[in-house]
């Protein structure tokens, strides 16, 4: 947990944006990833990324993989 909080809730305390910024809330912006595992039981499952939202729309990894010319 402390890795995940170190990328995300932690950068947005210090640059005094943590009211927009840094937790999955309503209200907040966010941009998400959503993994395959618990990266609470592994850390490693962080590079399980099946999704990515951004700006609103969710993309497929596979897809965004095959767009700029890799198997995933």
């Amino acid at each position: 947990m402390e890795a995940i909080q170190s990328a995300t809730i932690v950068p947005a305390r210090v640059l005094h944006r943590d009211a927009e910024l840094g937790t999955v809330e309503t209200g907040k912006r966010a941009d998400l990833i959503i993994v395959d595992g618990d990266p609470l039981a592994d850390i490693r499952n962080l590079r399980k990324t099946v999704t990515v939202v951004t700006g609103g729309r969710a993309y497929e990894t596979a897809t965004l993989w095959k767009m700029v010319g890799f198997e995933p």
